[in-house]
């Protein structure tokens, strides 16, 4: 679509097709600065938690449960097992519930 409309141009190089901008692209990106910072700025707060130490810190520790039950399933009994389930069953909805608290 972006070739039809004159915003990029397409060669075939090494058997791939490789789209390069055209000046008509430029003016349009250009125009539309606006926008793309936006966009820009939504992904960079969906992509970067406000809080990276904590974030870290959290996958670390989601990281560490799955690697000490991975370890140690091979000698958990059915108590254990639905001990183990309920918890985190329990947790997953603690964290829903957290999560759907927010704005």
């Amino acid at each position: 679509m972006l070739d039809d409309i004159g915003y990029v141009s397409s060669s075939e190089r090494d058997g791939k097709k490789v789209y390069t901008i055209t000046p008509e692209g430029e003016k349009f990106l250009k125009e539309q600065k606006d926008v793309i910072d936006k966009i820009h700025g939504h992904m960079r707060d969906w992509q970067a938690p406000r809080d990276h130490e904590d974030f870290r810190e959290t996958i670390h520790e989601l990281r560490a449960i799955g690697g000490l039950v991975g370890r140690r399933s091979h000698d958990l009994g059915a108590e254990k097992w639905g001990r183990i389930k309920e918890t985190v069953s329990r947790a997953r909805r603690d964290i829903e519930e957290i999560l759907g608290n927010q704005g």
